[in-house]
């Protein structure tokens, strides 16, 4: 009689089915810490690239007076307001919209203002498409440049008044992942100087509740533009 495990028909045996998924097994435990890296990577380099454009959007912002202000001055008051904001030539939110970003950009505002905020020139985001975070990351406005005390969201005048989403000369953006671990580890900063700096993070610092958007950053050590100090001790240089 033979052994149940030997060959039958030309196939393979037991042992050898088993030594087969053994080693499947050893290169898929392998393969896929690899390939999450590699994919982490990838996520890294597009938010780079992505808080760079919206940096650009708010240079051309202030440049323009894209809002109609009279003012020249940096929008503040979120992200997504670089593409839906309007002009205040003419009143209200009925006039076409700046699109200084593109829109999945502005649609992956953890904290987008709400229609007809900025004296009524605003337009809700949500009009535009599903909020949703981009290359697995959430970008937000900052609250504080913490190096000189100064507050991003102003008053700067102009007509008609807006209320806090401007600044004359600073703004601070911050990227940071949807899912720690599975779509990103590190935290971007971008400020108006064009600096920009990554910090390793330990842990998810989107706020808790699993809400789309995320909403403003809960976390101190994240909501600011941080000091000398704090640059030297988590942060490093980008280019």
């Amino acid at each position: 009689m033979k052994p149940t495990w030997s060959r039958s028909r030309g196939g393979l045996t037991l042992i050898e089915i088993l030594i087969v998924i053994t080693i499947m097994s050893v290169l898929l435990a392998l393969a896929v810490p690899a390939l999450l890296a590699s994919q982490l990577a990838s996520n890294e380099r597009a938010i780079l690239a992505t808080i760079k454009t919206v940096a650009v959007a708010n240079y051309d912002f202030r440049g323009n007076d894209r809002d109609g202000n009279g003012i020249s001055d940096f929008w503040t008051g979120d992200v997504s307001g670089l593409f839906s904001m309007t002009s205040a030539a003419i009143p209200g939110f009925n006039d076409s919209v700046i699109k200084l970003i593109e829109l999945p950009v502005a649609l992956a505002d953890s904290a987008p203002l709400a229609a007809g905020q900025a004296g009524g020139e605003l337009q809700g985001i949500s009009a535009f498409g599903a909020i949703s975070n981009k290359s697995g990351f959430w970008i937000a406005v900052l609250d504080t440049d913490a190096q000189t005390g100064e507050d991003y969201q102003t008053s700067t005048g102009g007509t008609p008044l807006m209320g806090d989403v401007h600044h004359n000369g600073k703004f601070g953006i911050i990227a940071y992942p949807d899912a720690y671990g599975a779509s990103g580890k590190v935290a971007v900063i971008l400020n108006e100087q064009g600096v920009v700096y990554r910090r390793h993070i330990q842990s998810s610092i989107k706020p808790a509740g699993g809400l789309t958007p995320p909403g403003p950053l809960t976390n101190a050590s994240y909501k600011d533009w941080p000091s000398d100090q704090n640059i030297k001790s988590y942060w490093s240089k980008t280019d």
